[in-house]
């Protein structure tokens, strides 16, 4: 926390007392580029580190502060990424990038209304942006709005195809509602995409048995139980009872 803070004062509080340059300016955009490749591959230390250095040389970009935020909070980091958003915001409150770090921020800290409100304000400012539609539906999933977060989350896969989030919390959200022939097609698809999302597995499972599909539920019910992370342990139990009912 105190290296951040360090950072903060060095590259907010103390102005450049020159603009940077174009090279430097030019230097910084790649280096951000590099490090939103390296929080993709899950290096999200070497990101952050990559942020830092950006910002060094462009302290101004609020794009580059907010993707710092991001890769802060992605890493655990809620509290220092949370102070790096702010600063964000205080240079462009406008930004998207600073925003959507904003709102990760706040669902990690279980404030999911006050995420969905600052989701909800980011989409008029960048419509076409997938990441923000799903947050926004993820969020309205957590508050109990199924209803308003389909839309979202419909849009997300439709911006976002090839996340396979999107789809897994979409096939969630139509299962929460009772949709389950809907559901299905949409927990396939993120399976497609990623074959180890406990979720998908699950939701899989619970649609297959509502539909009457017992032998195609115990097999999805198993592959969850192999995999389930320890927060879903209560799906794991559920899971294991379920596959002794149907008979497996």
């Amino acid at each position: 926390m105190s290296h951040i803070k360090s950072i903060l004062n060095e590259l907010f509080t103390l102005q450049r007392a020159d603009p940077p340059s174009n090279k430097e300016k030019v230097d910084a955009g790649a280096l951000e580029h590099h490090a939103i490749e390296l929080h993709a591959q899950g290096k999200f230390d070497e990101a952050i580190d990559a942020c830092i250095h950006a910002l060094r040389l462009n302290p101004g970009e609020s794009s580059i502060a907010g993707n710092l935020a991001y890769t802060l909070v992605c890493a655990a980091r809620v509290d220092e990424g949370m102070m790096v958003v702010e600063k964000s915001l205080q240079i462009d409150p406008r930004d998207p990038v600073a925003l959507v770090a904003k709102g990760r921020c706040l669902m990690e800290l279980g404030r999911y209304d006050e995420a969905a409100f600052i989701y909800d304000a980011a989409s008029s400012l960048d419509p076409r942006n997938g990441l923000l539609q799903l947050n926004k539906g993820i969020c309205l999933v957590y508050l109990n709005k199924d209803v308003e977060a389909l839309p979202c989350l419909e849009d997300a896969v439709k911006l976002f195809p090839g996340k396979t989030e999107a789809w897994s919390k979409k096939g969630e959200c139509l299962r929460r509602m009772g949709n389950y022939a809907q559901a299905l097609p949409d927990f396939d698809k993120a399976l497609q995409l990623d074959s180890s999302g406990a979720e998908a597995w699950y939701g899989k499972g619970f649609c297959e048995e509502a539909l009457g599909k017992a032998a195609e539920a115990i097999v999805s019910y198993k592959r969850f139980g192999e995999i389930a992370p320890p927060h879903m342990a209560e799906q794991q139990f559920m899971a294991r009872q379920k596959v002794l009912e149907l008979g497996g």
